[in-house]
């Protein structure tokens, strides 16, 4: 159900674009990340770039 919701707001709100989805939340003022929460990303960014490679 969340992914559902999740889905619908980057389609709504951003056409679809998980890009300008994640540009926008980290460009709010109050966001603040410590250097885990960054290192947590880059892995999560690295992880999505296998997949990807591993389906073309």
């Amino acid at each position: 159900m969340a992914s559902t919701a999740m889905k619908r707001m980057v389609d709504v709100f951003y056409q679809g674009s998980v890009t300008q989805t994640v540009s926008g939340l980290l460009q709010m003022r109050d966001t603040k990340m410590s250097d885990e929460e960054r290192d947590e990303l880059s892995v999560l960014l690295n992880d999505a770039r296998q997949r990807q490679s591993k389906k073309r």
